[in-house]
């Protein structure tokens, strides 16, 4: 069976107080790279149509040298199927630019991706 390739429009990071995570997500991620100040997030899934995802961040550091931070991808209304998808979420990373340099850590995906000041 053949994915059906899809590119949500890119989006901004939701910084919220309260982040639920399942214990299981219903994707994976399967690539996770910065290009500019864009996150790109390649996932797949199974569902009966398109999803669309929410980057969530409680705006916790982790006092380290660089410091680390972590996020979740959420997806917004998934539904169980059978469509096979393959998805690229872009997310903007410009309000974190102030940040820099620092370790993002996305729930599922086992790589840190290190921000550098020059990305």
């Amino acid at each position: 069976m053949q994915h059906r390739i899809i590119e949500q429009p890119v989006k901004e990071i939701s910084k919220v107080d309260n982040i639920d995570v399942p214990n299981a997500l219903p994707y994976t991620i399967d690539s996770v790279f910065v290009k500019g100040d864009l996150l790109h997030i390649i996932v797949s899934y199974k569902a009966q149509k398109a999803v669309d995802f929410d980057l969530k961040w409680n705006g916790l550091w982790l006092k380290s040298f660089p410091p680390k931070t972590s996020m979740v991808l959420v997806p917004t209304n998934f539904a169980e199927g059978k469509k096979e998808f393959k998805q690229t979420c872009i997310f903007r990373l410009e309000n974190l630019k102030s940040s820099r340099p620092f370790y993002l850590q996305i729930k599922g995906y086992a790589n840190s991706i290190f921000l550098d000041k020059e990305d």
